[in-house]
């Protein structure tokens, strides 16, 4: 996602990875003033928690919500056959990408990955996502990543993950309709639960009505 995302926006990323127990921030705070907010609420549709997350502070600006539909959701795994490697550095050393502190993508070398293992080290590695494993040098990585063609957005197919709405399976649709039934859930939000898509007709082969 951040290969691509450099190349098409044509902007530089960095990502730093926390260090092992030491990963407070500030979404801890804000998660925990959420869950505070939600403490002696009742949530019945999603909608509900739109707005207790906007007004969760009382001082302040408020959080600022992004709401997505299915649109905003893409398939990046049809992005793996343009991505050869992404085990091996060009020096084909096999990469640890549990120790990995440091990432870093360029938008001018779309197909490299540069990476470190310390945050002060000047050490830089990289991954050539695009081509096979070869015994090469980042500097010649570097000087044929920028000599050869990139790739046109065209060149990079990527759509929505879901062509439709993801649907309940037939016994989770059930339990939240004898849950309005029994008034456990308000007579208003009826509506909400007897629309939701489900599972009503013969399922593929390779599924089962519990998936």
């Amino acid at each position: 996602m951040y290969a691509y995302a450099s190349r098409i926006f044509n902007i530089n990323i960095n990502h730093h990875f926390f260090e092992v127990g030491h990963s407070q921030s500030e979404g801890d705070a804000m998660h925990a003033l959420i869950e505070r907010r939600k403490k002696h609420k009742i949530i019945y549709v999603p909608q509900q928690w739109v707005t207790l997350i906007r007004c969760a502070k009382s001082s302040g600006e408020p959080y600022e919500f992004k709401e997505v539909n299915q649109d905003n959701i893409l398939d990046f795994k049809q992005l793996l056959p343009c991505y050869k490697n992404r085990e091996h550095d060009v020096n084909h050393v096999k990469a640890s990408w549990s120790k990995i502190m440091h990432i870093h993508f360029i938008s001018s070398l779309p197909n490299i990955i540069k990476f470190q293992y310390d945050y002060l080290s000047e050490n830089e590695m990289a991954i050539n996502l695009a081509q096979d494993i070869k015994t090469v040098s980042l500097r010649a990585v570097t000087r044929r990543a920028t000599k050869e063609p990139q790739n046109s957005e065209q060149e990079l197919p990527i759509s929505t993950a879901y062509n439709a709405p993801l649907p309940l399976s037939t016994a989770n649709y059930k339990d939240l309709i004898s849950l309005c039934n029994s008034n456990a859930i308000p007579t208003i939000y009826h509506d909400y639960f007897m629309n939701l898509p489900h599972v009503k007709t013969i399922l593929p082969n390779n599924m089962t009505d519990s998936d």
